[in-house]
């Protein structure tokens, strides 16, 4: 089974990320997404456990992008870019951090990409569209939603799970 994660909208809550990168470590994930918005570089270092495995693109809060880079950079993770696209186990994965929903299903649609992986509304979202499955692994933040939750998506079956994180 290949098995990713995803998260997103951290928002320099470093006592989450720390919890989710325990969870992260025993799923042993074959790579972790983060959809953006981590906010500011000492965010970094929680992810240090798991930072080879991780890969990420900017949020619409993410300010000093330079120092981000260098810091993830630092753990051995790739974050940059406001889009990335990616092969993993014969699947097409497209990650943002943000698109309007009709832009969203029109990408979808077009069947050009297996996950298209999302951020910014801090809502959990699964969805499949067309052939494509949508995913929106919500807040680790817990931000706006009063939900702390990942995704867990397993790439062979192509479907997704949504879950809360404990001890937050």
């Amino acid at each position: 089974m290949t098995v990713v994660l995803a998260v997103s909208d951290t928002h320099d809550r470093v006592e989450n990320i720390q919890v989710f990168t325990t969870i992260a470590k025993q799923l042993n994930p074959t790579a972790i997404f983060h959809a953006g918005d981590y906010v500011s570089p000492f965010t970094a270092e929680p992810f240090r456990t798991i930072g080879p495995k991780l890969f990420g693109v900017w949020g619409n809060n993410d300010g000093d992008k330079p120092a981000l880079k260098r810091k993830f950079s630092e753990i051995g993770a790739r974050i940059g870019g406001f889009v990335l696209i990616t092969t993993i186990a014969g699947r097409r994965i497209f990650i943002t951090h943000h698109l309007e929903n009709d832009v969203l299903i029109d990408l979808a649609n077009r069947g050009a990409f297996d996950l298209i992986i999302i951020g910014h509304t801090h809502r959990a979202r699964v969805e499949k569209v067309g052939k494509t499955l949508v995913v929106n692994p919500g807040t680790l933040a817990g931000y706006v939603s009063g939900e702390t939750t990942y995704a867990v998506i397993d790439l062979d079956r192509l479907d997704a799970s949504v879950e809360t994180l404990s001890g937050s």
